[in-house]
């Protein structure tokens, strides 16, 4: 299904989403509040006209100044899909899980809390799925320092470092 046909019946069954709803390349986003996420997950798993039944991923997007999280949620019969983006302050908020409206985001938000420190209001099980439960950090942050801040690479200069001037280091 084209994404212009998501689009319009997504118009045509929710106009208050109208505003939010956006076409990028060939794909259909819907823009919420992270309040709303819960209840907009929730109409569309039940849309009548074409429910998005499956949960296909969650990712965030380190902008600097905020998070911008996509879940890709698909109509797997009528091969249709939606990006739901909701963005996030980096500090101070978090936002509601939907793993009681799909089991597939648990694991989803248990990646996305270990690599960029999201935390996922109400999830059942909040903890690192990826890295041991003692690393210090969230590695896909941008303001994480991995040379400084991962054991492993701890105190590593790769050949051609460059310090904070721009001269090269070996």
């Amino acid at each position: 299904m084209q994404a212009q046909e998501v689009k319009d019946i997504l118009a045509r069954e929710h106009p208050e989403w109208t505003e939010g709803l956006s076409l990028e390349g060939d794909r259909c986003y819907l823009t919420v509040d992270r309040a709303g996420l819960p209840e907009t997950a929730q109409a569309l798993k039940n849309l009548r006209a074409l429910p998005f039944h499956y949960f296909s991923f969650l990712t965030a997007v380190d902008r600097s100044d905020h998070f911008e999280l996509l879940y890709c949620l698909q109509n797997l019969e009528r091969a249709a899909l939606v990006f739901l983006r909701a963005r996030l302050a980096r500090e101070g908020e978090g936002l509601p899980t939907l793993s009681g409206i799909y089991a597939g985001a648990n694991w989803h938000e248990r990646e996305t809390f270990d690599l960029f420190g999201i935390v996922f209001e109400g999830h059942p099980d909040l903890r690192r799925i990826l890295l041991p439960e003692n690393f210090q950090g969230h590695p896909l942050r941008k303001d994480y320092q991995v040379l400084k801040q991962a054991p492993k690479f701890r105190g590593l200069r790769p050949r051609g470092w460059l310090d904070r001037e721009g001269e090269a280091r070996d």
